[in-house]
Parts: structure tokens; C-alpha cells; sequence
């Protein structure tokens, strides 16, 4: 088991709680996470995080996290980028996230001169390399163009099963959530309204009614 939650509350502001009864996210399991804005998807990963209060348990194991906005070190190339904290074996790692995102070409390009697509893929590259047992992506496809995304996610997804990396990713976009997904979640006014497997177009419409 990669993250399992029990009876998580979490008081954001005198408006809003976080209330996830139970889930639990299998090691290697990938599960996408809908809702509105603002039914607490990213409180929820701040709260496996350690980064706000909460009440109730969270057993998790060493996780890597990509925001939206995909900071990174503009000053650096992409390869220092991907490379930064690395202490070993940083040759055949960055050569492996170079080609798992296609940056190949971008490697010695500094990060500021990327466009927002492929500073993506530069911070979801440099998150994976630390080899991390659980990585949470929020909202971390969404600069990436159609075409790119077609590429490149069902090779992440792939990666992610063969380093049994359980991965959550926030999204708005269920054609991401088809090709990357095993199971989704939706999210309500702080509450799990919807968790099942995706096994069919019908399981992704069924949850969408549900937003």
C-alpha cells in the first residue's frame, strides 16, 4: 500500500472541511482526481503532504509533487534541472528522462527559454528522478499539447508501472484520465463522492455527471 487515508478532516477556512472517510492507493496504482474548483483536490494533496492540519491518519511513503505551475530552475539547463540533487548514476538518469519526455533536443537549453508545455515535462522529469515510491501531479498536463500528451503519457504511464510508482493526478481533462488512469476519484464540497476503477468511456461518464 502506497497511501492509505482513514477518517481525514482537515478545517481549510470557516467555510470549508475536508472529509475523506477512506482511501487507500495500491503501490503502482495510478488514480486520477476530479471536481470543481474548489471541492478540495489540492487540499488534499497538501494534506498528504504534511503541509496543513488534519485529523485522522494518513500512512504514505516518500512522495514527489509537481504543481500546476511547474517551478523550476530557470537559471539551469534542462539537464540541471532534471540532474539537481542527484548524487549517482545521474548520466543514465537523466538519459532516461530525456527520452521518456521527449527533451532530448532541449538538453543543454536553459529553462527559461522553454515554453509552459515543456517546463512541464522538465519538473515532472526532475520529480521522477529522484525515484520517489509515490509521485501527485496537480494539474501538471495541462500546458502540454495534444499531440505531445499523446505521446508521452502512455509512456509515463508505463514507466510508473514498471517502477510500481503509485501516482495521483489532479486533472480536468478526461481524455488524460482515460489514457493515464486506472481509477478515479470526485471530489465534492470536500467530500469523496465517486471512486472507482476505469475499465470503459461509461465508468469516465458516469463520474463527470458527478462534478
Amino acid at each position: 500500500m502506497s497511501i492509505r487515508i482513514q477518517n481525514l478532516k482537515s478545517k481549510i477556512n470557516s467555510s470549508f472541511e475536508l472529509n475523506i472517510e477512506h482511501l487507500e492507493i495500491e503501490a503502482g496504482e495510478i488514480l486520477g482526481i476530479g471536481g470543481q474548483n474548489g471541492s478540495g483536490k489540492s487540499s488534499l494533496f497538501e494534506a498528504i503532504l504534511g503541509n496543513i492540519a488534519f485529523e485522522g491518519k494518513i500512512d504514505s511513503k516518500e512522495t514527489a509533487v509537481v504543481y500546476q505551475e511547474a517551478n523550476v530552475f530557470t537559471h539551469l539547463s534542462v539537464a540541471e534541472n532534471v540532474t539537481l540533487g542527484l548524487d549517482s548514476n545521474k548520466d543514465s538518469v537523466l538519459n532516461e528522462m530525456l527520452s521518456l519526455f521527449d527533451l532530448k533536443e532541449f538538453e543543454f537549453i536553459k529553462a527559461d527559454s522553454l515554453s509552459g508545455g515543456q517546463t512541464q515535462r522538465v519538473a515532472i522529469a526532475r520529480s521522477l528522478a529522484l525515484d520517489l515510491p509515490t509521485l501527485l501531479l496537480d494539474e501538471s498536463f495541462n500546458q502540454i499539447d495534444d499531440i505531445t500528451k499523446g505521446r508521452i503519457l502512455p509512456k509515463l504511464r508505463a514507466y510508473l508501472k514498471d517502477k510500481n510508482i503509485s501516482c495521483i493526478l489532479i486533472c480536468h481533462d478526461f481524455n488524460d484520465l482515460e489514457i493515464f488512469c486506472d481509477s478515479i476519484a470526485i471530489l465534492k464540497q470536500g467530500r469523496m463522492v465517486h471512486h472507482s476503477s476505469i475499465e470503459s468511456k461509461a465508468d469516465l461518464s458516469k463520474a463527470k455527471e458527478l462534478i
